[in-house]
């Protein structure tokens, strides 16, 4: 009798043990999925997809071939450093940045700053005094990234 006493505790503890890890478990996927849902502070779930148009103006003596009206869709809210980061990683184009002081470009496809030249950007033929982290794009902007002489 105390065979199946002990199979049977035992059956119980396994099945209770069974059920303390289903129902943990359980938990932790409830967690999981409402953490999977909710958004970094300030985003905002109403943004909408914006067109842009992209063009990068190369020194002439760097052999590369400009882009020119390169048609980009990004979130509403994108920063013109965040479209030149998104078109690099779509076109496998390499940039650079140094964030030492904000963010400044130094390089994009192998083409480098130098001491005498930096990378400056437009937006729809407009400098700004904005870094291209701060600089927010609207719909239909253009936006132009050139060398030129400091």
């Amino acid at each position: 009798m105390t065979g199946p006493c002990i199979e049977r505790k035992s059956n119980m503890k396994g099945k209770t043990i069974t059920k303390m890890i289903v129902t943990l478990l359980a938990i932790l996927l409830a967690f999981g999925i409402s953490g999977c849902g909710t958004k970094p502070s300030g985003s905002d779930s109403s943004l909408k997809t914006i067109a842009v148009t992209m063009n990068i103006s190369y020194p002439q003596k760097s052999g590369k071939t400009d882009l020119k009206d390169y048609p980009m869709n990004v979130q509403q809210g994108a920063t013109v450093l965040q479209v030149l980061e998104a078109y690099c990683e779509r076109e496998g184009v390499n940039v650079s940045v140094d964030t030492t002081q904000g963010s400044y470009v130094t390089g994009i496809n192998q083409v480098q700053a130098t001491q005498h030249t930096g990378w400056v950007y437009e937006v729809n033929g407009q400098s700004s005094v904005n870094g291209a982290d701060q600089q927010q794009v609207q719909n239909n902007d253009n936006i132009v990234w050139k060398v030129t002489a400091l």
